[in-house]
């Protein structure tokens, strides 16, 4: 936390909106840490990798929730881009690695945003 603080202290934020933000960047790191530890315990949980659980799912998709394309256009959208992990790469680490970077870069960007504004 010190090491934290001290990177983020010359943004030049009142302590307490400092401190809101050390606190949010631990959740997310700590967010981001449990979905990899989960998608690393998936496989000896189920029985099956991370590609043939998804596989199995997304086959059941249509019959689950039968016009699902047509009702949720948006999400549909969203996950339209091509996000396919490398080679031996479980999807949901791959995803997780992803979301990590995007989240990261836009937090800090909110940071830099805020103490601009203070």
């Amino acid at each position: 936390m010190e090491t934290l603080v001290g990177i983020l202290r010359p943004t030049g934020l009142p302590p307490a909106r400092l401190r809101g933000v050390v606190a949010l960047l631990f959740d997310f790191v700590r967010g981001a840490a449990r979905t990899v530890a989960e998608s690393r315990q998936a496989p000896s949980e189920t029985g099956v990798s991370d590609e043939e659980w998804w596989k199995a799912r997304s086959a059941l998709l249509e019959r689950v929730a039968p016009g699902f394309a047509a009702r949720y256009p948006l999400v549909r959208w969203v996950e339209s881009e091509d996000d396919t992990p490398g080679e031996g790469e479980p999807w949901l680490r791959h995803r997780a690695r992803q979301t990590f970077k995007v989240g990261l870069a836009v937090l800090l960007d909110g940071v830099e945003a805020a103490s601009a504004g203070d």
